[in-house]
């Protein structure tokens, strides 16, 4: 599949001790946005946000922000959370909620229920480039909490500033008040805000709060960015959006994380032009009635996208049985491998790696462009399909697997088939023909008495080969199931919530991994049986790319979540 890759954005994550120390003054950072919105999931208090809230935050973040994350706080969409999960889970969640207010904000006299949420509407965290020499290349961030009564957030900070444990310093830029607070425990680090009409602009380091003012006196800001307020304001297509990201450059974003991790060697030139042809990124996440729903759109040069770009017919799940464990497709292999080739080689160090596979594949044999990708033109389908245990060697482990492909050169693909058996015979598997059906197939015989068959291949139709692992896998694929994948109604389901124009899907069924002893007594043995509760919650993964309009990628993965009152009527 064709999709540009996705920088890995890291969670910032603060000691509950350095809470108590700093983010205590804030009165409302990503602590309290955490426990308001746990509030409003668990008693349902009136709560207001929205689309228009997370505009107005970027409307006071700087226009040269590499990254904004807005979290929203309808109720009618958090409350959907209540649906989902056992209720010894949410009692965890609840209890979870009850020691972080004590912890958290109990200590300076703050109650989530009467001081924070009648104060907050919603909060962006936004990350900023340096803007201090001492912190070198590291960015900085800024939240920005959304304020919907401002009176009762004055009295919020005064009670904040009141407290003995804490020290606050008031000075002005450009005629706004700036308070300084730092607690007086030995080593503890200041954090500044200031109000802004109806936003409180929070900070570690002073100067991006001077720069959150500066904005409001007309500097630019982020709002004013081509693809801000589509970020901010769209859905995605989403069912009750409540959360957004949005990233208006790519390539900055990606070397502001880079800076930030010194240990990591710098970017060659050659991948910097390449992270200049990904533009902007935006991502939202979705609570529906049936799951939670994510989805990712990043911009970039029409040029990436492939001349002969086509979504993927997904015609193959009729060859793999309803009780699938999980299953994955897509659309040339060959198309996506000459691509990545060709982008390899104007970076040194993926042009070392595909040369290092090529030469591998020489070792035994293989041309890997013209054997291996040259034919792989058309679908591709992937499956894992459970296996009794009594049911050869791959019963032993719950589930055995299954590739089918449509071969664009039938006949360059059965002399690598026969390059391939060769080489099985000289790693003592002997391969051995047999007739299922009317479907000749080549099976891999491991020593043994008798020979037990791990590998087969075989022509399901004229372009169609298929190889699978374990004998009754191998069977099964000779011919269409009488009940296929797409019969299934956890598929359909979740399916339907997915693009209709995808490059590519993936669908994981944790009904049926599940219903296997082997998975199922895993899970049983897990050492954490809140995430063995956790997992029995989902009930399914589905994922799908799509690049239809040729400057638009798009990823999107949708969890189904098993609703409170079926997992309580199943314990029963």
């Amino acid at each position: 599949m064709h999709d540009p890759p996705f920088a890995h954005l890291p969670l910032l994550v603060k000691p509950m001790s350095l809470i108590r120390k700093t983010a205590l003054a804030l009165g409302a950072t990503t602590v309290v946005a955490g426990g308001a919105l746990a509030y409003v999931h668990f008693k349902g208090v009136p709560f207001a946000g929205g689309e228009a809230a997370g505009y107005a935050s970027a409307q006071v973040i700087p226009d040269d922000a590499t990254l904004a994350l807005y979290v929203s706080a309808e109720p009618e969409a958090w409350a959907k959370l209540g649906q989902f999960g056992t209720a010894a889970m949410q009692k965890q969640l609840e209890s979870g909620l009850q020691t972080l207010e004590k912890d958290a904000i109990a200590e300076s006299g703050i109650s989530f229920e009467t001081d924070v949420l009648p104060v907050i509407s919603g909060v962006t965290l936004a990350m900023l480039p340096a803007t201090d020499v001492q912190s070198a290349d590291a960015p900085e961030y800024l939240v920005v909490v959304g304020i919907k009564n401002p009176t009762k957030a004055l009295s919020l900070l005064a009670k904040i500033n009141g407290g003995d444990d804490m020290t606050v310093e008031i000075f002005e830029h450009k005629g706004v008040k700036i308070s300084q607070m730092t607690p007086k425990e030995k080593g503890s680090n200041p954090m500044f805000s200031a109000l802004l009409g109806q936003k409180l602009v929070i900070s570690p380091l002073r100067r991006p709060v001077e720069m959150a003012i500066e904005t409001t006196k007309g500097d630019p800001s982020l709002a004013e960015l081509p693809g801000a307020a589509a970020a901010f304001k769209g859905d995605l297509g989403l069912e009750n959006p409540v959360a957004r990201v949005y990233a208006p450059s790519y390539g900055k974003l990606v070397s502001s994380l880079m800076a930030a991790s010194p240990s990591a060697p710098p970017l060659s030139a050659e991948t910097q032009t390449q992270l200049e042809q990904i533009k902007s990124l935006q991502a939202g996440l979705g609570i529906g009635e049936n799951g939670l729903h994510f989805k990712t759109v990043v911009n970039l040069d029409p040029k990436l996208r492939p001349a002969d770009y086509k979504p993927s017919a997904n015609q193959l799940q009729t060859r793999f049985p309803a009780n699938t464990i999980a299953y994955f497709n897509g659309q040339g292999i060959g198309q996506s491998w000459a691509q990545m080739t060709e982008q390899a080689a104007a970076l040194p160090e993926s042009a070392e790696l595909f040369k290092l596979l090529r030469d591998g594949a020489k070792q035994v044999d293989l041309d890997l462009d013209k054997d291996i990708f040259a034919w792989m033109t058309g679908e591709f389908g992937f499956g894992v399909m459970p296996v009794a245990a009594d049911q050869s060697l791959v019963g032993q482990v719950g589930f055995g697997t299954a590739l089918v492909m449509d071969s664009g050169d039938r006949p360059t693909t059965e002399a690598t088939l026969k390059k391939l058996d060769q080489l099985a015979q000289q790693n003592y598997l002997k391969p051995k023909s047999r007739k299922v059906g009317q479907t000749e197939v080549i099976e891999w015989l491991a020593p043994g008495n008798p020979p037990e068959p791990m590998i087969g291949h075989g022509w399901i139709d004229s372009n169609s080969l298929f190889i699978a692992a374990g004998k009754p896998v191998v069977e099964a694929m000779t011919q269409a199931p009488q009940q296929p994948l797409s019969t299934n109604p956890i598929f359909q389901a979740v399916m339907a919530e997915l693009s209709q124009k995808g490059m590519g899907y993936g669908f994981i069924n944790f009904e049926a991994a599940l219903a296997t002893p082997q998975l199922n007594a895993a899970l049983a043995l897990s050492p954490d049986p809140q995430t063995a509760d956790a997992v029995r919650t989902v009930q399914a993964i589905g994922v799908a790319s799509n690049w239809d309009k040729a400057d638009t990628s798009e990823l999107e993965v949708y969890i189904a979540l098993k609703k409170t009152a079926e997992l309580e009527a199943k314990a029963r």
